[in-house]
Parts: C-alpha cells; structure tokens; sequence
C-alpha cells in the first residue's frame, strides 16, 4: 500500500473500518478455503463412496452457511452493502432469475416431476452460494483472501491428484479445471516467482499427462488476456481496433487457414512427438475434417432441444438427465437450462465486470492488486474453456466461476468507493 492510500480516511462505522481494527483472522481464512474446497469435498465423497449424493449435497451448502454467518457476525448486521450500479443491479438480476426458474420448475410443468426436486437443489444451491460469496465479499480483508485461497489450492491439488490416482469415475476435464485453477491461484498470490511459474507449469503438465486440450489452451489463453489487458490499460480502444482487425482477418481467411491446419494435422497422424500425440491420440483423418473439436454433433443435438423452449429452457441441473449428454459449451448449456433469460442473467454480470476494465480511475486502484490478475485470468479461463465445456462458466459445482465471483464482488466493493479501500 503507497502513502496515499495509507492515509485515506474511512466513514465512520464503516466496513472497511471495522476490518482494519480486526487482524487477520485464522477462522477466516480455513472457512474461505473450506468455501471454495467444499465441491471437491462433496465430489470426493460420493466418488469415493464416502457417503451419497444427497449428503454431498449438504457437504457442499455447510460451509456456505458457515460463511453467511461469519460474515453477518462480523458485519455486524444482515444486510447487502452497495456495489457501483451496473453490478449490482446484474446481481439483483441473477439472483431474481434463479429465483423464479427455481419455482417455475418446481411448481409447473416445466420441469419432469420426477426432476423436480433437482430443480430445486439447483436453484436453492445457486441462491445460497452467492448470498454466501457476496456476504463474504464484504467482510473480508485482502490477506485472508490471499492466505485461503493459496490454502484452497493446494488442498485442491492435492485432492485432485488423489482423484486421479485412486482410479475414481471422475470426468478427466473436472480434474484438469481443478488443477489449472489451483495453478492460477498460486501463481498469482504466491510471493516467489520460481514457485509461481512451477505451480502453474506442473497444473498445465498435469493437464497434458490427463489429454486435457481444453484447460491447456485455456489456461495458457488465460495468462494471454491477463497481458494483453495489463498493457493495454492506457490504449484499450486501439487494442480492441486491433484485436477487431485480426478476428475479422481470421474469418475472411478461415477457409484457407482451416485447410492449411488440417493437412498439417493429418499428416502428423501416429507421431511419436509428444505433442502431436497429446493433440491426435483420439483423432482420424475423417474426424480432422469434419469435426476435429468433437462437439459439432452434440452442439448440434443441444440446439434442436433448445429451439423448442427457448426462453425459460427445461429446468435447472436437468440436462444431462433430459439430453443424456452434456452440451460441452457453457453458453448452450444455460440456454438449455434456463433459456435466454438465464444465459443474459449470468452475461450481464461477466459483461458488468468487463465493462470496468474501461473505468481507468478504478483500473489504476484495483489493476495491481494480485486478486485483481487472478480474477483476470480466471475470467480469461472461463470464457475461453466455455466454447467447448459446460464446466466453469456459470456453474457452481467448479471453483472457477466460484473463487471469480467472490473476488470480482470485493474487488468492485474495495476500489469503488473512496474512502473504503482496505487491504
């Protein structure tokens, strides 16, 4: 913190006041790991046979009540501060949204009566994980942050390795979002550079022993809008030009390109390089052709479902149950669930928080905090994997999108308001 910020005087009672009488706390910062560990934990112990699939469900919402009431005790009153406008009223928004989807489905015939109940637990869960993240946004201070989430990778790498050498029936891309965020964690909060490039080079090999393409590209796409958007904060709009100018460049020219790649591909067919190995080990010639990303069919199956009910969908958390697939692209996947208007809940609010990165006075406060770069790349992550993954992008049962809205909500309370700014 520079002398200027040190000497900012705080309104009287306020929250960032009362923070700064407190020290850190210990309990915080175990119960902010606990929070955003609380999926793997449910995910352990019904994958494992620990316990069934509704105690996981109450494994994952414990520490959320946990959170709820730490944060009021410290608050020291049940109320929601106010966030600048946009985001605010985005959450209002997402939160009204779940709200009505989650009775709709379970009070018409939305949703399968036989689903119904899921419907609910969705709705219920969604509703409690960000009253919880928002509450704690408010009463928590920049260390704790920074001590709980380093604790809540390593414990994520660890149970994530756990998982994959116990042979667990886990979906090997739950596993690789898990590592590549553990990874980004540590390597924007920890102090030592040699440890930060490790962690996140050992999260991207992990990732490529598993065949992951999707968390290598995007987490390696991630650390790219990390970049681009710290030196681009005095030119945004010459690079948005510009970045317009190559997008518009690789569509005239995407026939050619396409064409040049998948000759270059198809004649690396067998190769023994590794990465060629890591890219083909599940392709063919035909395959590279016709649908080398291997979703053209099921994007495909997902929108004649999604052309039917395309305003309210067919009922939250129901469709791997109604399509006996997923989407494998976070954006259908909402459409599929909740319909337009759930897809524009959750986009208004990524949308609120982008638009930030255009108020140049909230930039230079927020832009050097180690938070603010992880929630740049995490939002990176999210946006990028979500093309072809349902996972992260809007989802509550992933840390990704979990650890992003909690930093985004105290990054936008912390640095947008004068005389509130605590570290």
């Amino acid at each position: 913190m520079n002398s200027s910020q040190a000497t900012v005087y705080l309104p009287k009672n306020s929250i960032a006041q009362r923070n700064t009488r407190a020290g850190t706390s210990i309990f915080a910062v175990l119960l902010l790991a606990m929070v955003m560990n609380s999926s793997l934990f449910s995910v352990m112990g019904t994958k494992l046979g620990v316990f069934s699939l509704n105690v996981g469900h109450i494994v994952s919402a414990g520490p959320m009540l946990l959170m709820i009431l730490f944060s009021i005790k410290r608050l020291k009153r049940l109320g929601v501060e106010s966030l600048p406008n946009w985001p605010g009223y985005s959450l209002a928004f997402l939160v009204s949204t779940v709200v009505l989807l989650g009775f709709l489905g379970y009070t018409t015939s939305l949703a399968p009566r036989n689903l119904q109940h899921t419907v609910l637990i969705k709705a219920l869960g969604t509703i409690l994980t960000i009253s919880a993240l928002m509450l704690g946004a408010f009463a928590y201070k920049s260390r704790e942050i920074q001590w709980g989430l380093q604790l809540f990778a390593l414990v994520e790498l660890t149970g994530t390795f756990l998982l994959y050498r116990s042979g667990a029936d886990v979906n090997p891309n739950a596993l690789s979002v898990r590592a590549s965020v553990a990874g980004m964690c540590l390597f924007a909060l920890l102090p030592s550079r040699a440890l930060c490039f490790a962690f996140l080079g050992g999260s991207l090999l992990f990732s490529f022993v598993i065949g992951c393409r999707t968390s290598v590209v995007a987490t390696v796409g991630a650390v790219v809008f990390f970049y681009v958007e710290r030196t681009s904060r005095k030119n945004r709009v010459p690079t948005l030009l510009g970045m317009f100018v190559i997008v518009v460049g690789l569509l005239v020219f995407f026939p050619t390109i396409m064409s040049a790649v998948q000759k270059v591909l198809i004649s690396n067919l067998g190769s023994d390089n590794p990465l060629a190995e890591f890219l083909l080990h599940d392709k063919s010639a035909s395959k590279i052709r016709t649908d080398f990303l291997d979703r053209f069919e099921v994007w495909g199956h997902s929108w004649r479902y999604i052309q039917r009910r395309p305003v309210l969908g067919y009922g939250l958390g129901l469709e791997s149950e109604l399509m006996n697939a997923r989407s494998h692209n976070a954006y259908l996947s909402l459409l599929f669930e909740g319909g337009i208007l759930f897809l524009a809940a959750w986009m208004s609010f990524y949308i609120a928080v982008l638009a930030n990165l255009f108020n140049q006075k909230w930039v230079m406060k927020a832009g050097e905090s180690r938070l603010f770069y992880l929630a740049m790349m995490l939002l990176g992550y999210m946006l990028l994997a979500g093309i072809v993954e349902s996972s992260g992008l809007a989802s509550m049962s992933t840390p990704a999108n979990t650890v992003f809205i909690f930093l985004a909500i105290w990054l936008l309370y912390r640095y947008s308001k004068p005389g509130q700014f605590v570290q």
